[in-house]
């Protein structure tokens, strides 16, 4: 298993001449656990469509619908951006 990664240290300032705007998120399965506390800890800057701020997607794939962890998290998730 990977010892993840620092998310301010790689999305604030990344060596570019503008701030990262668009995060892309993908997971499959139980993959969705980390992306969770990425998203959860508002760490990833995000904000609500047409404040301004860093929009977020999340592409999520699972063999089932009944595969699906978090569902109930989705409505909240897309609140926050």
């Amino acid at each position: 298993m990977g010892g993840g990664f620092p998310i301010q240290d790689n999305l604030e300032g990344f060596k570019y001449d503008f701030p990262t705007q668009n995060v892309l998120l993908f997971a499959t399965g139980s993959g969705i656990a980390p992306i969770r506390s990425a998203i959860e800890s508002k760490q990833l800057n995000i904000s609500p469509a047409g404040s301004g701020g860093r929009s977020c997607t999340l592409y999520y794939g699972v063999k089932t619908p009944d595969d699906m962890p978090y569902v109930s998290k989705f409505a909240q998730w897309e609140e926050l951006g």
